[in-house]
């Protein structure tokens, strides 16, 4: 019994734990000192590991290559209209 109520103390601790550490780093994210949840960084993990393999295996180049040069879309993810100057 008395391993028991140690046990799940351990685990609301563990947990309360984590409720304050999620909370203090969602505040560091408002004040945009870190990126963690609702917004996106600039630079990805995938990227660096393109940037890795494309070092080791030269083979995979093109795929870093064809990353680097798609165009550019809006925030909303739609391509901007096309000019129309006459």
């Amino acid at each position: 019994m008395n391993n028991a109520l140690i046990s799940i103390a351990v685990l609301v601790g563990i947990a309360g734990g984590m409720y304050v550490l999620d909370r203090l780093v969602l505040w560091l994210e408002a004040r945009e000192w870190i990126y963690y949840r609702t917004k996106r960084g600039s630079v990805s993990l995938g990227m660096a590991v393109l940037e890795t393999q494309a070092l080791l295996d030269p083979t995979k180049r093109h795929v870093l290559e064809a990353t680097r040069t798609e165009p550019d879309e809006g925030e909303s993810g739609d391509r901007p209209p096309p000019d129309r100057a006459q």
